[in-house]
Order: structure tokens, then sequence, then C-alpha cells
């Protein structure tokens, strides 16, 4: 399965985003990366990183800008991709895959020359409890 994604949100014209237009273009991306993945579980027993679903996600991803590089693995539910650290990008998404087929996206915006990043956590959702969801 290829999974081809929407060119609004391709890397490009999301950096052009600002304030609302970002985090309502970023819930955008979530909600239609956890419709992919509920189309893609089916009746699978499998989970989505047994199936090979999150690699799939990620390169949909890398095809459309983002310069997603793997950041954190909690050696059992959840995967983290962002940005690269050795480079100079200021602004990039954040990816968290699950491995119960669900996909969660933030955006952290960071200043290289105090090196401080600020996240918009809870884009999607102000009330979301990262360590209930990685459970």
């Amino acid at each position: 399965m290829t999974i081809e994604l929407d060119e609004k949100f391709h890397r490009h014209w999301m950096v052009a985003l600002g304030g609302e237009d970002l985090k309502s273009r970023v819930s955008e991306l979530e909600n239609a990366l956890n419709r992919i993945l509920n189309d893609a579980r089916g009746d699978q027993d499998e989970d989505a990183f047994g199936a090979g679903v999150d690699r799939q996600l990620v390169d949909a991803l890398k095809r459309s800008g983002h310069a997603l590089w793997s950041w954190d693995y909690d050696g059992g539910n959840v995967e983290r991709w962002s940005y690269d650290y050795t480079t100079d990008e200021t602004r990039s998404l954040v990816l968290d895959i699950h491995r119960d087929w669900k996909v969660r996206c933030d955006w952290v915006e960071r200043d290289l020359r105090s090196g401080e990043s600020n996240f918009i956590i809870g884009v999607c959702d102000p009330g979301f409890d990262q360590d209930q969801w990685s459970e």
C-alpha cells in the first residue's frame, strides 16, 4: 500500500502557516492519518508496527517534504518522529505513532540561538494525557 497525502499537508505549505491556521492544519493532518490507519487496519489482528503501517505513514510524510527522523521509541507502544536536530530546521511536524493504530501530531518551533524549543502541545486535544495515551 502506498499512502498519498493531500497537497495541503506538504511541509512547504504548513511552514507558511501560523497561529490558528497552523493548529487547524495540524489537526486536519492528524485526523487524515488516523483515518488512513483505521482503513489500513481492517480486520488485522496485527498491531500497526507489525503491519508496517508506521513506516508507510513516515514515508508518505517524507514524500510530502517533512524531514522526519526517529526520535524515540518507548520500547513497546509509541514511536516519535520529528526534525533532524543536526540541521538548522526551525519548524517541524512531531509525529507519535501508537502500536494500537492511532496517531498524534504536534508542531515544534525552535530558536537556534537560544536552543529553546516550543511545542504546540495539545494542538488537537487540549485535554490530551500523553501517559495515558501511551499505555
